[in-house]
């Protein structure tokens, strides 16, 4: 029996691997990826509740990958989440080369 997939998560973000499933929020995508590629630095803000992690995670990242993938290397996405139960040792772990 295939797994049902549901469109909404309730209060959980979206993933990057879950972009196929976030969708209606072209506009802001759009908007928020050439500002990323427009500006040094870029700050998204805004209150709890209004999908802002699912904005960058389903929707701007999957958009910064194929950049990644080109000799550039222009964009190297590092997510780093305040407020979790990681420490510090498993935050540099993440970030080592």
């Amino acid at each position: 029996m295939k797994p049902t997939i549901y469109r909404y998560r309730a209060v959980k973000p979206f993933e990057e691997a879950q972009s196929l499933l976030f969708f209606g929020r072209d506009a802001e995508i759009n908007q928020l990826t050439a500002l990323v590629f427009a500006e040094k630095l870029t700050v998204l803000y805004g209150k709890s509740g209004y999908g802002k992690s699912s904005l960058l995670h389903a929707g701007l990242l999957p958009r910064l990958r194929p950049e990644n993938e080109s000799q550039l290397q222009r964009y190297v996405p590092i997510v780093i989440r305040f407020g979790t139960a990681e420490n510090e040792n498993q935050l540099m772990a993440r970030f080592a080369f």
